[in-house]
Protein backbone atom coordinates (compact mmCIF):
# COMPACT_ATOMS: atom_id res chain seq x y z
CA UNK A 1 0.00 0.00 0.00
CA UNK A 2 1.16 3.62 -0.53
CA UNK A 3 2.83 5.58 2.27
CA UNK A 4 0.77 8.34 3.92
CA UNK A 5 2.21 11.89 4.30
CA UNK A 6 2.52 11.38 8.08
CA UNK A 7 4.44 8.16 7.56
CA UNK A 8 6.78 9.86 5.05
CA UNK A 9 7.46 12.64 7.56
CA UNK A 10 8.15 10.04 10.29
CA UNK A 11 10.44 8.08 7.94
CA UNK A 12 12.34 11.28 7.08
CA UNK A 13 12.77 12.19 10.73
CA UNK A 14 13.90 8.61 11.48
CA UNK A 15 16.55 8.69 8.76
CA UNK A 16 17.86 12.07 9.91
CA UNK A 17 17.93 10.85 13.55
CA UNK A 18 19.84 7.67 12.63
CA UNK A 19 22.31 9.71 10.59
CA UNK A 20 22.96 12.11 13.48
CA UNK A 21 23.18 9.22 15.99
CA UNK A 22 25.58 7.37 13.70
CA UNK A 23 27.83 10.41 13.51
CA UNK A 24 27.86 10.84 17.28
CA UNK A 25 28.65 7.16 17.87
CA UNK A 26 31.39 7.21 15.25
CA UNK A 27 32.97 10.21 16.96
CA UNK A 28 32.85 8.50 20.32
CA UNK A 29 34.47 5.38 18.89
CA UNK A 30 37.22 7.47 17.31
CA UNK A 31 37.86 9.34 20.57
CA UNK A 32 37.91 6.03 22.46
CA UNK A 33 35.10 7.15 24.77
CA UNK A 34 32.79 4.26 23.77
CA UNK A 35 34.18 0.68 23.75
CA UNK A 36 33.58 -1.23 20.56
CA UNK A 37 31.91 -4.60 20.80
CA UNK A 38 34.28 -7.53 20.33
CA UNK A 39 32.41 -10.30 18.48
CA UNK A 40 35.40 -12.65 18.79
CA UNK A 41 35.60 -12.19 22.56
CA UNK A 42 31.82 -12.58 22.85
CA UNK A 43 31.91 -15.75 20.76
CA UNK A 44 34.74 -17.11 22.90
CA UNK A 45 32.77 -16.28 26.04
CA UNK A 46 29.69 -17.95 24.59
CA UNK A 47 31.70 -21.05 23.64
CA UNK A 48 33.32 -21.14 27.09
CA UNK A 49 29.91 -20.96 28.75
CA UNK A 50 28.58 -23.76 26.54
CA UNK A 51 31.58 -25.92 27.45
CA UNK A 52 31.11 -25.05 31.10
CA UNK A 53 27.43 -26.04 30.92
CA UNK A 54 28.36 -29.30 29.19
CA UNK A 55 30.95 -30.02 31.89
CA UNK A 56 28.41 -29.19 34.59
CA UNK A 57 25.88 -31.50 32.90
CA UNK A 58 28.48 -34.27 32.90
CA UNK A 59 29.22 -33.60 36.56
CA UNK A 60 25.49 -33.61 37.32
CA UNK A 61 25.04 -36.98 35.59
CA UNK A 62 28.00 -38.42 37.48
CA UNK A 63 26.68 -37.12 40.80
CA UNK A 64 23.19 -38.41 40.00
CA UNK A 65 24.70 -41.82 39.24
CA UNK A 66 26.69 -41.68 42.46
CA UNK A 67 23.54 -40.71 44.36
CA UNK A 68 21.54 -43.50 42.72
CA UNK A 69 24.17 -46.09 43.67
CA UNK A 70 24.41 -44.73 47.22
CA UNK A 71 20.63 -44.86 47.54
CA UNK A 72 20.61 -48.47 46.30
CA UNK A 73 23.33 -49.32 48.83
CA UNK A 74 21.33 -47.62 51.57
CA UNK A 75 18.12 -49.43 50.61
CA UNK A 76 19.94 -52.79 50.54
CA UNK A 77 21.60 -52.03 53.87
CA UNK A 78 18.27 -51.14 55.46
CA UNK A 79 16.77 -54.34 54.08
CA UNK A 80 19.68 -56.37 55.50
CA UNK A 81 19.40 -54.53 58.81
CA UNK A 82 15.69 -55.30 59.11
CA UNK A 83 16.33 -58.95 58.28
CA UNK A 84 19.10 -59.04 60.91
CA UNK A 85 16.79 -57.47 63.50
CA UNK A 86 14.21 -60.15 62.73
CA UNK A 87 16.87 -62.84 63.17
CA UNK A 88 17.90 -61.29 66.52
CA UNK A 89 14.26 -61.25 67.58
CA UNK A 90 13.96 -64.92 66.59
CA UNK A 91 17.14 -65.69 68.57
CA UNK A 92 15.66 -63.90 71.60
CA UNK A 93 12.58 -66.09 71.30
CA UNK A 94 14.71 -69.23 71.01
CA UNK A 95 16.84 -68.16 73.99
CA UNK A 96 13.73 -67.48 76.07
CA UNK A 97 12.22 -70.83 75.07
CA UNK A 98 15.48 -72.69 75.79
CA UNK A 99 15.82 -70.94 79.15
CA UNK A 100 12.30 -72.03 80.00
CA UNK A 101 13.16 -75.61 79.07
CA UNK A 102 16.34 -75.44 81.17
CA UNK A 103 14.37 -74.15 84.15
CA UNK A 104 11.79 -76.89 83.62
CA UNK A 105 14.55 -79.52 83.58
CA UNK A 106 16.09 -78.03 86.72
CA UNK A 107 12.72 -78.27 88.45
CA UNK A 108 12.34 -81.89 87.34
CA UNK A 109 15.88 -82.70 88.48
CA UNK A 110 15.20 -81.13 91.88
CA UNK A 111 11.87 -82.95 92.14
CA UNK A 112 13.35 -86.34 91.22
CA UNK A 113 16.41 -85.74 93.39
CA UNK A 114 14.05 -85.18 96.30
CA UNK A 115 12.17 -88.36 95.40
CA UNK A 116 15.48 -90.25 95.20
CA UNK A 117 16.45 -88.96 98.63
CA UNK A 118 13.06 -90.10 99.94
CA UNK A 119 13.59 -93.52 98.35
CA UNK A 120 17.05 -93.70 99.87
CA UNK A 121 15.60 -92.90 103.30
CA UNK A 122 12.85 -95.48 102.79
CA UNK A 123 15.43 -98.01 101.61
CA UNK A 124 17.55 -97.35 104.66
CA UNK A 125 14.55 -97.78 106.98
CA UNK A 126 13.44 -100.94 105.17
CA UNK A 127 16.96 -102.34 105.33
CA UNK A 128 17.14 -101.61 109.04
CA UNK A 129 13.74 -103.24 109.66
CA UNK A 130 14.74 -106.21 107.55
CA UNK A 131 18.01 -106.60 109.40
CA UNK A 132 16.25 -106.33 112.77
CA UNK A 133 13.62 -108.87 111.82
CA UNK A 134 16.21 -111.20 110.36
CA UNK A 135 18.16 -111.00 113.59
CA UNK A 136 15.09 -111.76 115.71
CA UNK A 137 14.07 -114.58 113.40
CA UNK A 138 17.53 -116.05 113.54
CA UNK A 139 17.38 -115.99 117.35
CA UNK A 140 14.02 -117.72 117.39
CA UNK A 141 15.15 -120.29 114.87
CA UNK A 142 18.24 -120.88 116.93
CA UNK A 143 16.17 -121.49 120.01
CA UNK A 144 13.77 -123.74 118.13
CA UNK A 145 16.27 -125.77 116.18
CA UNK A 146 19.57 -125.52 117.98
CA UNK A 147 17.99 -125.83 121.44
CA UNK A 148 15.03 -127.75 120.10
CA UNK A 149 14.86 -130.52 122.82
CA UNK A 150 14.40 -128.13 125.64
CA UNK A 151 11.95 -126.06 123.73
CA UNK A 152 9.85 -128.98 122.66
CA UNK A 153 10.05 -130.33 126.14
CA UNK A 154 8.82 -127.09 127.52
CA UNK A 155 6.01 -127.10 124.99
CA UNK A 156 5.24 -130.77 125.75
CA UNK A 157 5.31 -130.51 129.52
CA UNK A 158 3.62 -127.17 129.55
CA UNK A 159 0.65 -128.42 127.58
CA UNK A 160 -2.46 -129.43 129.52
CA UNK A 161 -3.20 -132.21 127.12
CA UNK A 162 -2.31 -133.49 123.69
CA UNK A 163 -4.65 -131.18 121.90
CA UNK A 164 -3.11 -128.24 123.72
CA UNK A 165 0.29 -129.58 122.74
CA UNK A 166 -0.66 -129.79 119.07
CA UNK A 167 -2.12 -126.30 119.22
CA UNK A 168 1.07 -124.92 120.72
CA UNK A 169 3.20 -126.58 118.04
CA UNK A 170 0.96 -125.14 115.31
CA UNK A 171 1.19 -121.67 116.86
CA UNK A 172 4.96 -121.86 116.98
CA UNK A 173 5.09 -123.11 113.41
CA UNK A 174 2.70 -120.37 112.23
CA UNK A 175 4.82 -117.74 113.96
CA UNK A 176 7.92 -119.00 112.23
CA UNK A 177 6.12 -119.04 108.86
CA UNK A 178 4.80 -115.53 109.49
CA UNK A 179 8.31 -114.37 110.25
CA UNK A 180 9.49 -115.94 107.02
CA UNK A 181 6.72 -114.26 105.01
CA UNK A 182 7.44 -110.94 106.65
CA UNK A 183 11.08 -111.40 105.81
CA UNK A 184 10.17 -112.06 102.18
CA UNK A 185 7.90 -108.98 102.11
CA UNK A 186 10.64 -106.81 103.58
CA UNK A 187 13.05 -108.18 101.01
CA UNK A 188 10.57 -107.48 98.20
CA UNK A 189 9.95 -103.95 99.50
CA UNK A 190 13.68 -103.32 99.74
CA UNK A 191 14.19 -104.56 96.19
CA UNK A 192 11.36 -102.31 94.93
CA UNK A 193 12.82 -99.29 96.70
CA UNK A 194 16.22 -100.07 95.23
CA UNK A 195 14.65 -100.42 91.76
CA UNK A 196 12.89 -97.07 92.14
CA UNK A 197 16.11 -95.50 93.34
CA UNK A 198 18.01 -96.81 90.32
CA UNK A 199 15.20 -95.59 88.01
CA UNK A 200 15.34 -92.14 89.60
CA UNK A 201 19.11 -92.05 89.31
CA UNK A 202 18.82 -92.99 85.63
CA UNK A 203 16.12 -90.33 85.10
CA UNK A 204 18.17 -87.69 86.90
CA UNK A 205 21.22 -88.57 84.81
CA UNK A 206 19.14 -88.29 81.63
CA UNK A 207 17.70 -84.95 82.76
CA UNK A 208 21.19 -83.69 83.55
CA UNK A 209 22.34 -84.73 80.08
CA UNK A 210 19.41 -82.83 78.53
CA UNK A 211 20.11 -79.83 80.74
CA UNK A 212 23.77 -79.74 79.71
CA UNK A 213 22.74 -80.01 76.04
CA UNK A 214 20.32 -77.12 76.49
CA UNK A 215 22.99 -75.08 78.25
CA UNK A 216 25.30 -75.67 75.31
CA UNK A 217 22.48 -74.64 72.95
CA UNK A 218 21.97 -71.51 75.05
CA UNK A 219 25.66 -70.68 74.73
CA UNK A 220 25.50 -71.11 70.94
CA UNK A 221 22.37 -68.95 70.70
CA UNK A 222 23.92 -66.26 72.90
CA UNK A 223 27.06 -66.27 70.74
CA UNK A 224 24.99 -65.93 67.55
CA UNK A 225 23.00 -63.09 69.08
CA UNK A 226 26.22 -61.35 70.10
CA UNK A 227 27.58 -61.70 66.54
CA UNK A 228 24.29 -60.44 65.05
CA UNK A 229 24.19 -57.51 67.46
CA UNK A 230 27.75 -56.53 66.54
CA UNK A 231 26.87 -56.80 62.84
CA UNK A 232 23.73 -54.71 63.43
CA UNK A 233 25.85 -52.01 65.04
CA UNK A 234 28.13 -52.06 61.99
CA UNK A 235 25.11 -51.78 59.68
CA UNK A 236 23.81 -48.78 61.62
CA UNK A 237 27.22 -47.07 61.46
CA UNK A 238 27.42 -47.72 57.71
CA UNK A 239 23.85 -46.49 57.24
CA UNK A 240 24.71 -43.22 58.98
CA UNK A 241 27.78 -42.84 56.76
CA UNK A 242 25.77 -43.43 53.57
CA UNK A 243 23.02 -41.05 54.73
CA UNK A 244 25.67 -38.40 55.37
CA UNK A 245 27.18 -39.10 51.95
CA UNK A 246 23.74 -38.64 50.35
CA UNK A 247 23.37 -35.29 52.11
CA UNK A 248 26.77 -34.25 50.78
CA UNK A 249 25.83 -35.39 47.26
CA UNK A 250 22.54 -33.45 47.46
CA UNK A 251 24.43 -30.35 48.55
CA UNK A 252 26.89 -30.83 45.69
CA UNK A 253 24.02 -31.35 43.23
CA UNK A 254 22.38 -28.15 44.45
CA UNK A 255 25.67 -26.29 44.03
CA UNK A 256 26.21 -27.65 40.51
CA UNK A 257 22.59 -26.92 39.55
CA UNK A 258 22.89 -23.35 40.85
CA UNK A 259 26.16 -22.86 38.99
CA UNK A 260 24.60 -24.29 35.83
CA UNK A 261 21.58 -22.00 36.24
CA UNK A 262 23.87 -18.99 36.53
CA UNK A 263 25.90 -20.09 33.51
CA UNK A 264 22.72 -20.74 31.50
CA UNK A 265 21.32 -17.33 32.43
CA UNK A 266 24.60 -15.67 31.46
CA UNK A 267 24.68 -17.61 28.19
CA UNK A 268 21.08 -16.63 27.48
CA UNK A 269 21.93 -13.01 28.18
CA UNK A 270 24.93 -13.13 25.85
CA UNK A 271 22.91 -14.87 23.13
CA UNK A 272 20.09 -12.34 23.40
CA UNK A 273 22.60 -9.51 23.35
CA UNK A 274 24.24 -11.04 20.27
CA UNK A 275 20.88 -11.50 18.58
CA UNK A 276 19.89 -7.94 19.37
CA UNK A 277 23.16 -6.66 17.92
CA UNK A 278 22.75 -8.92 14.89
CA UNK A 279 19.22 -7.62 14.46
CA UNK A 280 20.49 -4.06 14.73
CA UNK A 281 23.15 -4.74 12.13
CA UNK A 282 20.54 -6.43 9.95
CA UNK A 283 18.31 -3.38 10.19
CA UNK A 284 21.21 -1.12 9.34
CA UNK A 285 22.14 -3.43 6.45
CA UNK A 286 18.57 -3.38 5.05
CA UNK A 287 17.66 0.25 4.50
CA UNK A 288 14.87 -0.94 2.20
CA UNK A 289 12.81 -2.01 5.25
CA UNK A 290 12.37 1.19 7.27
CA UNK A 291 10.10 1.33 10.29
CA UNK A 292 6.46 2.22 9.94
CA UNK A 293 4.28 3.88 12.53
CA UNK A 294 5.20 0.97 14.83
CA UNK A 295 8.57 -0.77 15.23
CA UNK A 296 9.01 -4.23 13.69
CA UNK A 297 8.25 -6.72 16.53
CA UNK A 298 10.95 -9.34 15.71
CA UNK A 299 14.20 -7.48 14.97
CA UNK A 300 16.33 -9.24 12.40
CA UNK A 301 13.56 -11.50 11.08
CA UNK A 302 11.49 -9.80 8.38
CA UNK A 303 9.91 -12.67 6.47
CA UNK A 304 6.14 -13.18 6.64
CA UNK A 305 5.07 -16.80 6.35
CA UNK A 306 1.32 -16.10 6.48
CA UNK A 307 -0.07 -12.61 5.69
CA UNK A 308 -3.19 -10.87 6.93
CA UNK A 309 -6.37 -12.06 5.18
CA UNK A 310 -8.16 -15.20 4.05
CA UNK A 311 -6.19 -18.46 3.98
CA UNK A 312 -6.43 -22.24 4.40
CA UNK A 313 -5.69 -22.94 8.07
CA UNK A 314 -2.44 -24.97 8.30
CA UNK A 315 -3.80 -27.18 11.09
CA UNK A 316 -7.56 -27.45 10.51
CA UNK A 317 -7.40 -27.33 6.70
CA UNK A 318 -10.39 -24.99 6.47
CA UNK A 319 -10.66 -21.53 4.89
CA UNK A 320 -10.40 -18.97 7.68
CA UNK A 321 -9.59 -15.29 8.04
CA UNK A 322 -6.08 -14.71 9.39
CA UNK A 323 -6.28 -11.64 11.62
CA UNK A 324 -2.54 -10.90 11.73
CA UNK A 325 0.80 -11.73 10.17
CA UNK A 326 3.08 -14.67 11.05
CA UNK A 327 6.79 -13.86 11.39
CA UNK A 328 8.93 -17.03 11.55
CA UNK A 329 12.00 -16.93 13.80
CA UNK A 330 14.03 -19.39 15.89
CA UNK A 331 12.58 -20.39 19.21
CA UNK A 332 13.22 -17.87 22.03
CA UNK A 333 14.15 -15.07 19.61
CA UNK A 334 13.48 -11.70 21.34
CA UNK A 335 10.10 -10.03 20.69
CA UNK A 336 9.91 -6.26 21.24
CA UNK A 337 7.00 -3.90 21.83
CA UNK A 338 5.92 -2.19 18.62
CA UNK A 339 5.44 1.07 20.50
CA UNK A 340 5.14 2.54 23.98
CA UNK A 341 2.09 1.35 25.88
CA UNK A 342 0.60 -0.55 28.82
CA UNK A 343 0.45 -4.34 29.03
CA UNK A 344 -3.23 -5.28 29.34
CA UNK A 345 -2.91 -9.05 28.86
CA UNK A 346 0.00 -11.41 29.65
CA UNK A 347 -1.10 -15.04 29.91
CA UNK A 348 -2.53 -17.97 27.97
CA UNK A 349 -5.15 -17.32 25.30
CA UNK A 350 -7.03 -20.00 23.40
CA UNK A 351 -5.58 -20.53 19.94
CA UNK A 352 -2.73 -18.05 20.42
CA UNK A 353 -1.14 -19.89 23.36
CA UNK A 354 0.98 -17.62 25.54
CA UNK A 355 -0.06 -14.11 24.55
CA UNK A 356 0.79 -10.47 25.36
CA UNK A 357 -1.44 -7.50 24.44
CA UNK A 358 -0.16 -3.91 24.69
CA UNK A 359 -2.51 -0.91 24.57
CA UNK A 360 -0.93 2.13 22.89
CA UNK A 361 -3.73 4.65 23.34
CA UNK A 362 -6.42 6.01 21.02
CA UNK A 363 -8.01 2.53 20.94
CA UNK A 364 -4.97 0.92 19.26
CA UNK A 365 -3.52 -2.33 20.67
CA UNK A 366 -0.99 -4.88 19.45
CA UNK A 367 -1.19 -8.63 20.08
CA UNK A 368 1.80 -11.01 20.26
CA UNK A 369 0.90 -14.73 20.11
CA UNK A 370 2.50 -18.21 20.33
CA UNK A 371 5.08 -16.99 22.88
CA UNK A 372 7.37 -19.69 24.25
CA UNK A 373 6.62 -21.29 27.64
CA UNK A 374 8.29 -19.09 30.23
CA UNK A 375 8.85 -16.51 27.51
CA UNK A 376 6.45 -13.80 28.73
CA UNK A 377 8.81 -11.20 30.19
CA UNK A 378 6.25 -8.56 31.25
CA UNK A 379 3.22 -8.44 33.51
CA UNK A 380 -0.23 -6.93 33.20
CA UNK A 381 -0.29 -3.24 34.09
CA UNK A 382 3.39 -2.78 33.24
CA UNK A 383 4.38 0.20 31.10
CA UNK A 384 6.68 -0.73 28.22
CA UNK A 385 8.62 1.43 25.83
CA UNK A 386 9.06 1.18 22.08
CA UNK A 387 11.41 -1.71 21.13
CA UNK A 388 11.56 -2.96 24.75
CA UNK A 389 11.88 -6.74 24.84
CA UNK A 390 8.61 -8.19 26.13
CA UNK A 391 8.69 -11.87 25.15
CA UNK A 392 10.43 -14.77 23.36
CA UNK A 393 9.32 -16.48 20.15
CA UNK A 394 7.71 -19.88 20.69
CA UNK A 395 5.18 -22.31 19.24
CA UNK A 396 2.42 -22.55 21.85
CA UNK A 397 -1.28 -22.75 20.99
CA UNK A 398 -2.35 -23.69 17.45
CA UNK A 399 1.06 -23.51 15.82
CA UNK A 400 3.09 -25.58 13.38
CA UNK A 401 6.49 -24.13 14.32
CA UNK A 402 8.27 -21.25 16.09
CA UNK A 403 6.94 -17.88 14.93
CA UNK A 404 5.27 -14.71 16.18
CA UNK A 405 1.64 -14.05 15.36
CA UNK A 406 1.38 -10.23 15.32
CA UNK A 407 -2.00 -8.49 15.21
CA UNK A 408 -3.13 -4.88 15.44
CA UNK A 409 -6.54 -4.01 16.88
CA UNK A 410 -8.32 -0.65 16.58
CA UNK A 411 -11.20 -0.25 19.01
CA UNK A 412 -11.29 -4.04 19.42
CA UNK A 413 -11.37 -4.89 15.69
CA UNK A 414 -8.50 -6.49 13.83
CA UNK A 415 -6.86 -4.44 11.06
CA UNK A 416 -3.93 -5.17 8.79
CA UNK A 417 -0.67 -4.89 10.74
CA UNK A 418 0.95 -3.61 7.54
CA UNK A 419 -0.92 -0.34 8.09
CA UNK A 420 1.28 0.18 11.16
CA UNK A 421 4.54 -1.65 10.46
CA UNK A 422 6.49 -1.59 7.21
CA UNK A 423 5.90 -5.08 5.80
CA UNK A 424 8.57 -6.40 3.41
Amino acid sequence: MGATPNREKRDGRGRRFRAVLGGILAGLFVLGLLPAGNPTARAASEADLKRKIQNLDTELREKEGEKSQAQKDLDQLREDRERLKQEISALDSQIAETNARVENLKAKIEENTKKKEEREAALKAATERLETHKEELQKRLYRLYVQGDMTYGEVLFGARDFADFVGRVEILTAAVEADKRLLVEYKRAKDEVERQKRALESLIASLETDRRALQEELSRLALRKEEHTAKLSTYEDTERQIAQKLEEIDAELARIAAERSRATAELERIIQERRAQEAQRAREAQPGIPEGIFAWPVPGYYAISSPYGWRIHPIFGTRQFHNGIDIPAPKRTPIVAADTGVVTYARWMSGFGNTVIVAHGNGVSTLYGHIDDGGILVSEGQVVSRRQQIALVGSTGYSTGPHLHFSVLVNGSYVSPCNYVRCP
